[in-house]
Order: C-alpha cells, then structure tokens, then sequence
C-alpha cells in the first residue's frame, strides 16, 4: 500500500510539470521537480516544485463511498512550493515566472484524466490552487529549507484517490 501512495505522489508531481514546460520560455528556464533539501544545489534559472506537506481531507472521508466501490475514496491535499531558483541579475525575470505560475493555474484549475496520463485511473482529477501564506509562515518556511528567500508562491493541490 506505501508503494500506492508514492505513486499517488509521484505522478500528480509529474503531470504539473510538463504543463509548466510547455510555456514558450520552458527552453531557458525549465521546470523540474526536486526536494526542498536540495533546492541549494539546484543549478540556476529554473522553476522547482517542491512537496511541502500532505495532509488527508477527513472532513469528505464520509461522502467518499459513492457509486458502489469497492474501496473508498481518499481525499488528499498536496502543498506544493514552486521556487523560481535564478540568480540575482535575473530577478526580474524570477519574478515574471512566479507572475505565470499564478496566472497558469488560475487559469487552468483543474488537471484531468483527458489532459493527463493518470496511472491507472488511480486519480480522475485534481484542481491547484493559489494558497496565500503569511509572511511569517513563509519566513519560517525559508528557515526550516535552510536557504534564503527565492520567489516562490505555493499551492494546494486537492485529489482524490482510489486505493487498489
């Protein structure tokens, strides 16, 4: 069963990226995924998805058994850091990243079966969004990474899942 979940993580991780590299600058400034112990080490001028916590909706574990299935639904929030790891002289461009980040995923909320290769069918869909954080939860944050601040904006990504 922990060999079910890490898939659940791994390819919700994996069908966010790809769609952040379709954007016409993805050449110069990829997107890839990396732990947040070595978003140090990351070379410069990329974009970096970070998992950051996981947390089981309890509150929907009720309404999951619908449609007769053999196992219930399990709904997961995923708290994903997307860092735009560049040098000092393109911090602007940083930014510009960050700015498309947040409009990508307001624009496009919701991940699908039809626009993603789900394992599966495992997961049938997910939907990101923008999670404001305080200033001193972010500082924290930055402090428990161990680096300096990089402009980053997290999300929370919410799926459900089917156990098998």
């Amino acid at each position: 069963i922990l060999y079910c979940y890490w898939k659940m993580i791994r390819e919700t991780l994996t069908c966010i990226f790809p769609s952040l590299n379709a954007r016409k600058d993805s050449a110069k400034y990829p997107a890839i995924v990396a732990g947040l112990d070595l978003l140090c080490n990351v070379r410069e001028n990329r974009l970096v998805i970070s998992l950051v916590n996981i947390e089981e909706e309890l509150s929907l574990r009720n309404f999951s058994c619908i449609n007769n299935l053999e196992a219930p639904l399990q709904h997961f929030n995923f708290f994903i850091l997307i860092t735009a790891h560049f040098n000092c002289s393109n911090y602007l461009e940083s930014l510009e990243c960050i700015s498309w980040i947040i409009s990508f995923f307001h624009q496009n909320p919701v991940f699908t079966s039809l626009h993603s290769n789900f394992p599966e069918h495992l997961i049938e869909k997910f939907t990101v969004e923008f999670c404001a954080i305080d200033l001193s939860k972010m500082a924290m944050l930055w402090q428990a990474i161990g680096n300096h601040y990089l402009p980053s904006a997290v999300f929370k990504v919410q799926l459900q899942y089917l156990p098998k």
